[in-house]
């Protein structure tokens, strides 16, 4: 009896008004998706919020399509826009065509293949994400020319005949990342003007004829900015509203010879310049002064090859910046003031270091770079760790001259164009180690009192060790090993506590009784100076 009644409702709504919501289906059929027409508008004239939480659905047939003549849009034959409640995956053309008519979505919508998307032109709102993916014949997207907001991701990819996205021009609303990525015939973002802030991350990958970001003209702000991977992109044109972004991340851009886009970025959190093999400098980044929140800047220039000069003049403190694999010939930071990490390493041409403002480094490292001299950072007064090794044209550090305290390690390492180690002020560190210098004849430590491990290792030229005497405790270990023309150690001779002696070794022209008078300075029971 209930069999025969349903029967009987189904084709009376086959013949109804249910053959305009759901077309005639099988009555068997018992899954239905969530469709209704629009609630009352609200102030803004957009359609009422959903009755229910959405379903997911993404079968075909399911009864969905709005009226029998497949024509979108409201009025267009009759049909009334409604909201489609749920998630919509689509493989197939007839699991696209359910949106036929639909002016909202409450879910994702993700569309894959060579599929007709006629049917989304009716669309002004998605609630959620949409991905269009892998078809290639899709020229444009007039079919979104209706389009105004997106609440999630916006994923335009592996759209290979894709030249053409003004359809998005209306869309001022896209709360999650908008992506375009390996759209091969795809040139410029030309229909974004209406985005200009609340972007989660812009995505730009791996798009083979891109050569310009023009259409993006009013973006302010953005969560993260990724430039990846775009072989044929000059320059960054089109960004030029950008004040503020979370992460800079721009990497592999084959062509990169500038970042003259970035001109008004002030503030970044993060920023990764790498592998853009004809990027020659960062001028382009001239107002970026530090970061969004009270956590520095971090800074991380990596293998750019024509690089040869990095120049960031307006920053004024950084949690972290790193410069290495360039062919810089000049480095400037002029307002930088303060630093937790500063490493600038394997940079071989670089003979020229402006770092004229600043006064404190956690972590300080210079190594295997072309610079001569340190006095580009003659204002230095404290620092955690500091790290001069593999520098061979490196010749004095006297730029440290106003450098007072390390607290941690000192290092100078096989510097062999080292000849003279004068540090003014320096008058406590935590371990000075100095290893492999080969030119080093001259200590010029005036004001050091105090250091917690002192080793010298393999200094074949130097004679004595009397740039040392002002020190009086070495609170950890002393070590003196491989000096082979070392031939006094009373430059020590203001010593009075050594914690421990470890190996003097290998100085076969120091006399026996000045390494007897260091054991009993360790051991506490000396009674004179150095003999």
């Amino acid at each position: 009896m209930m069999r025969s009644l349903r029967l009987a409702w189904v084709t009376l709504g086959c013949l109804g008004l249910a053959a305009l919501l759901w077309g005639c289906a099988d009555s068997d059929d018992a899954a239905k998706p969530a469709k209704r027409e629009p609630s009352a508008a609200g102030a803004d004239g957009q359609p009422g919020p959903s009755s229910g939480a959405g379903d997911t659905f993404d079968q075909a047939g399911s009864g969905s399509q709005a009226g029998s003549g497949g024509q979108a849009g409201s009025g267009s034959s009759g049909v009334q826009p409604w909201v489609l409640d749920g998630t919509l995956v689509a493989w197939s053309q007839d699991q696209a065509d359910v949106m036929l008519g639909a002016n909202r979505i409450t879910g994702d919508v993700s569309i894959h293949g060579g599929l007709d998307l006629s049917a989304l032109s009716s669309l002004e709102h998605i609630d959620g994400r949409l991905q269009i993916v892998s078809n290639p014949t899709l020229t444009n997207l007039d079919m979104l020319a209706r389009l105004q907001s997106i609440t999630g991701e916006l994923d335009i990819t592996d759209n290979d005949a894709l030249t053409d996205i003004q359809g998005l021009r209306h869309v001022t609303t896209l709360s999650g990342t908008l992506s375009f990525a390996e759209n091969d015939a795809l040139l410029d973002l030309q229909g974004l003007s209406g985005l200009s802030d609340a972007l989660g991350t812009l995505s730009v990958r791996s798009n083979g004829a891109m050569t310009s970001l023009v259409g993006l003209t009013n973006l302010t702000s953005v969560g993260t900015l990724e430039i990846r991977s775009n072989p044929a992109l000059p320059g960054l044109a089109g960004l030029e509203a950008l004040r503020e972004a979370d992460g800079v991340w721009i990497q592999d851009n084959g062509a990169l010879a500038n970042l003259d886009g970035l001109s008004n970025l002030e503030q970044a959190n993060n920023l990764l310049l790498q592998s853009n093999d004809a990027l020659v400098n960062v001028d382009g980044l001239g107002a970026l002064k530090g970061s969004l929140g009270a956590a520095g800047i971090y800074v991380t220039i990596l293998s750019n090859a024509a690089m040869g000069r990095f120049r960031l003049n307006s920053l004024l403190s950084a949690e972290s910046i790193s410069v290495s694999d360039t062919e810089l010939t000049s480095l400037e930071l002029s307002s930088l003031e303060s630093v937790n990490t500063l490493a600038i390493d394997h940079n071989a041409a670089l003979v020229g270091l402006n770092l004229g403002s600043l006064k404190s480094v956690g972590t300080l490292s210079l190594g295997d770079n072309g610079l001569t001299n340190l006095d580009g950072i003659a204002k230095l007064q404290t620092t955690h760790d500091i790290d001069l090794s593999y520098n061979p044209s490196l010749a004095n550090v006297e730029g440290l001259a106003q450098l007072t305290k390390v607290d941690g390690t000192f290092e100078i390492i096989n510097d062999p164009k080292l000849t003279s180690l004068t540090l003014s002020g320096l008058s406590e560190a935590g371990r000075l180690m100095l290893e492999r210098n080969d030119a080093l004849t001259t200590l010029s430590l005036p004001s050091l009192k105090r250091v917690g491990t002192l080793s010298f290792f393999m200094h074949p030229a130097l004679t004595d060790l009397n740039g040392l005497s002002s020190l009086q405790t070495i609170s950890d270990s002393l070590s003196i090993e491989q000096s082979a023309v070392l031939t006094s150690l009373c430059g020590l001779s203001a010593l009075e506590s050594i914690g421990h002696l470890g190996l003097v070794v290998g100085n076969p022209m120091l006399p026996q009784s000045q390494v007897d008078w260091l054991k009993s300075v360790a051991l506490g029971t000396s009674t004179g100076g150095c003999p």
